[in-house]
């Protein structure tokens, strides 16, 4: 035992350090008994059915930490194979296969009424508290995927391209259980903050949809658009020489095709950098202010506006457009509308990656407005651009508050008592 000054109301734990004197520690396996679970692949589910399944991908990807029934979305096709268990207000889904450290993200259930029925999936792991009066609502969904617990985890994953978490090692972990009534304020607590961020989610999908509405909306050509052949208004196009430049650990950002997202470039996805030599040397031509980056593999027809605000270089499979006569950020939307896609789709080679040809993806004709209608196309997308950032900064905000509060709240470091 390290020399630990006492804290008045606190007492020290190996696990977590001081916690309130009046919590419990206890080992997973105590506090809980594991179920059966089932071995469908996703592509063996349903959209509809009788009993719906939680599957591991969705409980990475899509569920929150406390789940209700109607926010599952996939179904067997089965009523119940092998005489499953099926699942109760208060059980908790883990995923104990991830394809990173996010390994052991969990669900627990809450809200079912008696006649929905409901199964634990693929690469889970069905726990069930042997005490029902143990937790209160919500508290295990909060607690088992904060940073407090997932630590635990963390010298337990197994694994290299695949990462995962054994049963013998979740039993092992301890829980923090703080007397059943602070237990429901601090679940009621942050399942406010978790309210705001589903509001907020939910605001930025429908200003997502109502943007593709105005784009469908806007730039579909009108008769009094004039035809004209990509190459004609392109003043000049920028590449990478067709190759992988040398790379470095910091330096110029390189702008690869997953970081073309939603007409601008997510720097947050740039993962490869190039030194100063490599940026002003291996490159033909620099971008510009304005240049419009579009894919020419996979998602080809993807474009971000480029505002040079950092300066960068394109990877391959990428190309630079600069139009001095158009308004660059029109010509943004314009290639990434699914009028410009339909022509694109139509030069697409057939092979295992959807991929054009420089050439043939520059001499597209296309119906594009005049310079003021451009300027007024483009400001009503901007500004709607820029509310949707906006609230996605704020859906940031809340995210980062839900966290620190977690951290706070669940190791009792704020109490709510």
């Amino acid at each position: 035992m390290p020399n630990i000054l006492e804290k008045q109301g606190y007492k020290y734990t190996e696990e977590f350090g001081y916690i309130p004197e009046d919590w419990e520690v206890k080992k997973f396996e105590e506090s809980f008994s594991f179920l059966q679970t089932n071995s469908v692949t996703r592509a063996e589910l349903s959209d509809e059915g009788a009993v719906k399944n939680i599957h591991y991908g969705d409980i990475l990807i899509n569920y929150p930490n406390v789940l209700k029934y109607s926010e599952i979305k996939t179904y067997l096709n089965s009523n119940n194979p092998n005489n499953l268990k099926f699942v109760k207000n208060g059980d908790i889904i883990i995923a104990d296969t991830a394809e990173d450290e996010t390994v052991g993200k969990t669900v627990e259930l809450q809200g079912l009424n008696d006649n929905e029925k409901v199964v634990s999936g693929m690469h889970t792991m069905f726990c069930r508290p042997k005490d029902e009066n143990e937790f209160a609502s919500g508290y295990l969904g909060y607690f088992i995927n904060s940073n407090t617990y997932h630590n635990q985890l963390l010298p337990l994953i197994t694994g290299i391209k695949v990462s995962s978490i054994s049963k013998m090692g979740i039993k092992t972990t301890k829980i923090i259980i703080p007397d059943y009534t602070e237990q429901r304020k601090i679940s009621e607590v942050l399942g406010d903050v978790d309210s705001l961020i589903d509001k907020t989610q939910q605001l930025i999908n429908k200003k997502k949809d109502l943007k593709i509405a105005t784009m469908q909306k806007l730039l579909t050509p009108r008769e009094d658009w004039r035809f004209v052949e990509l190459n004609t208004i392109v003043d000049f196009v920028i590449d990478n020489r067709g190759k992988t430049p040398p790379l470095a650990n910091i330096g110029f950002p390189l702008f690869e095709i997953a970081s073309l997202v939603n007409n601008k470039i997510d720097y947050s996805k740039v993962t490869k950098y190039v030194d100063k030599e490599t940026y002003y040397n291996w490159f033909r031509n620099t971008l510009e202010d304005g240049d419009v980056l579009i894919s020419t593999v996979g998602t080809t027809g993807a474009a971000s506006y480029y505002s040079g605000k950092i300066k960068g270089a394109i990877a391959q499979n990428i190309i630079g457009l600069r139009f001095s006569k158009q308004n660059s950020l029109f010509m943004t939307y314009f290639l990434s509308s699914a009028h410009f896609n339909k022509l694109v789709k139509s030069i697409q080679m057939n092979q295992v990656q959807a991929s054009v040809k420089v050439p043939q993806l520059l001499e597209l004709k296309v119906k594009i407005p005049i310079l003021v209608e451009q300027n007024k196309i483009a400001t009503i997308l901007s500004d709607m651009d820029s509310e949707i950032e906006a609230l996605e900064k704020e859906l940031n905000k809340y995210k980062d508050l839900k966290s620190g509060m977690m951290q706070q709240l669940l190791t009792g470091k704020v109490r709510l008592i």
